[in-house]
This record gives C-alpha cells, structure tokens and sequence, in this order.
C-alpha cells in the first residue's frame, strides 16, 4: 500500500486498535486487513480498504459482526478501531443424517423409513486455541455407525501463510449402493454390517495472499465389502476384489473473492483440484482426475443479482471401480438442481448453473432468551430464478439412459439465509420431460 510517489492527500495508518475478541487472537484479525501499522493510503481510497477488511472477517466465520472505522482521518494520522462481535465457538450437537444422498431420495424413493437415520453426537470446536483452529470429534450409530476425528491448525509462521491438518475416519454400512440401474442407486443389504471403511489423511494449506490459496494432501484409503457384493458386482472394487486398499494425493488451487464466502453475492471464484490415486505401483486403484470450477458473482441493480458457476471434471483412464465411477448426483453440491433424484455414473461432465435473485428481506430476528451469540439472529430471504444445464460422458452406460445427452432444469426458488452459515434452499423445478416437483436443501457452513 505504501507508495514512493506520496500523494498530497496522504493518510499514514498510526496505530489499530481492535476490541470484542475475547477468544481470538489479534495476529489473526490483523492478517485478514490487508493493511497494517505505518502503511499509507489516500482519502478517496480509505472507505473501500476499510469495507475490505470487514468483509475479509466476517469471511473467517469467526464473527457474527465486524466494524473497521477510521478515526481522526481529518488528520494525517489515523488510528484503524475494529469491533468485532464473536460467534458461539463450541457446538455439541445431536447427529442426524439420512443413509441416502439427499432429503428428496429419503422421501420419495426410500417413502421416509425412519430406519434409514444415522445418529449421533458430535463436538465441533471453532477457534479451539484462539488461532481459528478447528477440532472436531463425533461418533454415528443407528442404520449405519462411524466415527472421526480433525482438527487444522491454520495461521503458521510469521506471515500466518501456513496450515495443518488432520483427520481419521472409521465406519460401517448395513447396505452397499452395489451399482447404478436406470440413473438410480442400487442397494444391496443383509443382516449385520456389509461394508467396512477406513480414511486417514494430513493436509498442508499454504494461502498466498487473501484471496488465493494452495491445498495439498496425502491419505490412505481402505474398504471392504461382504461376497455378496463383489459377486453381485465384480466391477464394485474390480477384477471381483472383496477389499482395496490406495493412497490418494490431492491439490487444490482456489481463489475467492467474494462478499461472504458461504453466501457470495458479488464477486468471482475459481477453483481446480487434480486427485491421483495410486501413487505407488501396489495400489488398488489407478485414477487420475481433474475438477474446474468458475463462477462469478454481480449486482445488477438495487438488492437483485445474477450468477453463473460453470464446472467439469475428467477421470482417467475411462474405465474405473464402480466406487469411483460416480460424478455427479452423489451429494449435493455436484448435481443437477431438479435431477436430485438421480445419479450419473461416466468419466467427464460439464454443468452451468444460473440464478437470478432478487432480496425480499433482510432484518433481524431478536430472540432474548437465547444466550448472547444467538439473540440477534440476521436473517435474509431471496427469490430466485433457475436455470441448470448439463452433459455427462459415459462410454458403458448400461441401463443408464440420461448419460451422454445434453441435460436442463429450470424453475424457481427462496433462500433463507442466516446466522452461522446456515442456508435453507426451497426450489420448484421442471425438466425436459416436463416432470416438475418441490426440493429442499439445508446447508451448515460450520
């Protein structure tokens, strides 16, 4: 920021003062400013740098609220004060999650058999030492039963660039989706535990600057299956394997700059990952994939806003395990909105997704007999226009009929905004047969 051409209007930042972050170390603030003690700027570039850094914490999700003001900037030396308004850091939490890939199959396919929950408990830490770290411990029971352990560790070193990680998971399964048969999951269950899994892998993070970061990470993968799936599909693990074993390294490249990172309005992002697995000559699996992923963010006028996210991914060779093989569909943020109650098994796809939104309320709920974090809860409701377009290759498609043809949904929806990351999405949608019908999702950016 500093400039060794001065300008006449020059403001020189004196000192910063921050207040409210009880649990927060100041570094951490500090990193996110994009400014520090002794840097110079002018009065006409003053407001945007403050509404940066502001925007900068409330995109740690360390705070519900955060002010960046300039005080005495009369003056040609100014003092930066930042208020900043911490979350509610530790949440033990019941887990409740469906066996299937979303809330519509549960509903519709599965006709809401309360036996298909998982439950549990979990103890998710945010900000464990003050440096927004993150420890997470839970265990699952009911249909099918799971535990794990992470924790990361970011802000290391003296540009706090560096970031650690961890994380163990272990679990079980009464029922193996075994294959995919008319773009549908195909189950198989039996008596006791079918499938048994086991996933370990350390992580390093390096953020080059505010916006960009770099993701490596190395894990080791493990699964078994009973001999009813393997002789149900030879091609589950391959070659007829009852169990596989690999390792998988992966990269991710990401930049982001956006207004909120869970709920972007204005901005742009890009992000490309490569997973290889199969590092040595002794693994089970030989995959090598590539995922990209652009979006960009715009206000086009007074509370209405327009996006476009457009992605695709490759796996090669072509021909994978059926555990690998799936790309789209699986979860929820790799679909086709409208097409949620199908998968697409293939080697590459390619989807643009659009929405036209419109701000209907943006208020806050007071709600006094919960503790402070939670009393003033913000809450913001969209209206939106859809519209989803895709392709998906698959050169053994067997029953599957909606792979390698051109694919579109369109419809509308509310979003619901909130507090802690919390998104709750309602969408009508039709697609190209002109089948229509009503889909729910709930996000929990934690």
């Amino acid at each position: 920021m500093a400039s060794d051409n001065l300008q006449l209007n020059q403001l020189v930042i004196n000192s910063i003062i921050i207040t409210g972050n009880k649990k927060t170390k100041q570094t951490v603030i500090l990193r996110e400013l994009g400014f520090k003690v002794g840097d110079t700027t002018t009065a006409a570039q003053l407001p945007h740098i403050l509404k940066l850094a502001e925007r900068q914490l409330i995109n740690t999700s360390l705070f519900l609220t955060a002010e960046v003001k300039a005080i005495n900037s009369a003056s040609a030396n100014i003092i930066i004060n930042i208020i900043v308004k911490e979350r509610w850091y530790v949440f033990p939490a019941p887990v409740f999650s469906l066996a299937d890939q979303n809330f519509n199959v549960w509903w519709t396919q599965q006709m809401r058999q309360l036996d298909r929950i998982n439950y549990g408990m979990s103890i998710d830490y945010n900000n464990f030492t003050g440096h927004n770290d993150h420890l997470s411990i839970g265990f699952q029971t009911g249909y099918n039963r799971a535990w794990g352990i992470f924790y990361n560790r970011p802000n290391i070193g003296k540009k706090q660039q560096h970031e650690f990680g961890i994380q163990a998971m272990r679990g079980k399964t009464r029922e193996v989706n075994y294959a995919s048969v008319n773009d549908k999951k195909a189950f198989i269950k039996q008596p006791g535990f079918i499938k048994s899994y086991s996933h370990n892998k350390i992580y390093y993070s390096y953020r080059q600057n505010l916006f960009l970061r770099h993701y490596f990470s190395v894990g080791i993968k493990a699964e078994k299956v009973a001999d009813t799936v393997a002789k149900l599909n030879p091609n589950y693990f391959g070659h007829g394997k009852k169990n596989i074993l690999y390792s998988e390294f992966v990269y991710r490249f990401s930049f982001n700059k956006t207004n909120n990172i869970q709920y972007p309005l204005t901005g742009k992002t890009f992000f490309a990952e490569l997973v290889r697995c199969g590092i040595s000559k002794n693994d089970g699996l030989n995959l090598t994939q590539l995922k990209m992923e652009t979006a960009i963010f715009l206000k086009l006028f007074h509370k209405t806003y327009f996006n476009t996210q457009l992605s695709t991914k490759i796996i090669l060779p072509k021909t994978q395990p059926f555990i690998r093989a799936g790309v789209l569909g699986y979860n929820d943020k790799e679909l086709i909105r409208g097409l949620d109650q199908f998968i697409f098994d293939g080697n590459a796809y390619t989807v643009i997704r659009t929405n036209l939104k419109r701000e209907l309320l943006n208020t806050d709920i007071h709600l006094k007999p919960l503790p402070a974090a939670f009393k003033k809860m913000p809450l913001k409701v969209f209206a939106k226009l859809l519209f989803d377009a895709g392709y998906i290759n698959n050169h053994l498609p067997g029953s599957n009929r909606l792979v390698n043809r051109y694919l579109y949904t369109y419809g509308a929806g509310i979003d619901l905004v909130s507090y802690y990351d919390i998104n709750v999405t309602i969408e009508y949608t039709i697609n190209q047969w002109h089948l229509n019908g009503f889909f729910f999702r709930v996000k929990f950016g934690l």
